[in-house]
Formats: C-alpha cells, structure tokens, sequence
C-alpha cells in the first residue's frame, strides 16, 4: 500500500477544455490528462508536495461548436501531459507556478497547433495532413500526405494494416483535410482506409528474385515466408 501511494506515478484526471482555451467552445468538452499534484501521491516530508519530474506534450483533436451548437471544424489542441513524479519542495513550487502564470498572461494563446515548420510559410497554402501523415511539398507546387521514413504508425495506415483514427477519418471526409498518400491504391474516405497489398501485388517479388517458400521443392516446409508489408 505504501509503495502505491508514493509519489512517482502521474494520475488520470478531468480537465476541462474551456479552462485551457476560453475563447471557443469544443466538443468533447473535457478530456484525460495525466497529473502530478499532491493527491497524486504521498511524499514522506511535510515540507516536500508531489509535482511533475517530466513532462511531454501531446495533441488532441476536438469538434468546434458554431452558434447553432453544431460540430463540423475540427481543431488540433496542445497540452501537456505529465510523464514522471517526484517530491519537490513545496517553495519552489509556488516560485515556479507563479512564473509560469505570468509568462502564460502575457505570451498570446494559440488555439490550434501550427503543424508547420516554423517560419516555413510555403506550407500554408496545403491543407493539414490527418495524423499520423505529414506534409510534403510536390514540384509543381501541390501537397501530399506521406510518410517519414520508418514512421511505423503512419507506414502501417499508408498499407492498409490501421485504419485512421476517427476523428481524422471526419476531418478528410470533411474536406478539411488532404487525402492521404496509400501505398496500394486509392483511399476509402468512407471507412477511413488505404487498401492492402493484393495478391497480385505479392506475386511480382518473383520479379525481384524473391520467393514465397525457402525452399521452392518443398513448399511443406516447416516455416512458410510470408512478404512484409
């Protein structure tokens, strides 16, 4: 039991949306966060009180409410969830809040986090990329939504294995979006898919000198080679 209330741990807990970004009203209105507060866990000294050791930040997507309380726009909203605990001395912790609540007053919000390179505007004439796609820039001056090199999460729906998280299904089929590049032929707006590989597309590692068995006489082999995505 000691060992499980002690301070290390960060805790789920409601934060309210609007208490982060007034100036809109978004749907869902409250959202999950991990936190380290002092009931989050025990620290063995009066003097000491639970707070963040490291921090991370994380983007979440939500619905903008119009005046007629209908949701169409969606907005990518940034917050931070804390990753590790530790007790620190409550002092420097109300020196430290207060700082922070003095930078945050006079810095100007931003509401939706600018997936663009800083000070790079010859992407602000694309659309956001659904995530976990990102912008790239054609040479005849369009964008497409690709993949980073060994960017398993996003290469994983570019063939089809995943599909797109809902809310980015919306976003696309909103036209809010771009339409993300597949690996195997067009995207399905409807279910939020790129196709997998079909057989015939399997079948042409013949042509590159790779075969589906090790060892093509014996195709009862102990272990079958299936190709990679």
């Amino acid at each position: 039991m000691r060992s499980g209330a002690r301070c290390g741990v960060p805790r789920s807990q409601v934060v309210c949306v609007r208490d982060l970004y007034p100036d809109k009203e978004f749907l869902p209105r409250c959202t999950l966060l991990h936190r380290c507060t002092e009931t989050s866990g025990c620290c063995e000294d009066d003097t000491l009180q639970c707070a963040p050791k490291a921090m991370q930040e994380v983007v979440l997507h939500f619905y903008v409410l119009g005046k007629d309380h209908r949701s169409s726009d969606v907005e990518k909203l940034l917050f931070v969830n804390h990753t590790e605990c530790e007790c620190k001395p409550k002092r420097s912790l109300e020196i430290s809040t207060t700082t922070a609540s003095t930078i945050a007053t006079e810095a100007t919000p931003k509401v939706e986090v600018d997936q663009y390179p800083q000070g790079d505007q010859k992407y602000k004439k694309c659309r956001p990329c659904p995530s976990p796609f990102c912008i790239r820039e054609l040479e005849d001056g369009g964008c497409s939504c690709d993949c980073f090199d060994r960017h398993r999460p996003c290469i994983r729906v570019k063939r089809g294995r995943e599909a797109l998280p809902d809310v980015e299904r919306r976003c696309v089929l909103a036209g809010k979006c771009n339409v993300p590049d597949c690996e195997y032929g067009n995207y399905d707006p409807e279910n939020g898919r790129c196709p997998r590989r079909s057989e015939d597309e399997a079948l042409k590692g013949f042509e590159h000198g790779r075969r589906p068995y090790p060892n093509s006489r014996n195709p009862n082999h102990r272990w079958l080679y299936h190709e990679r995505d």
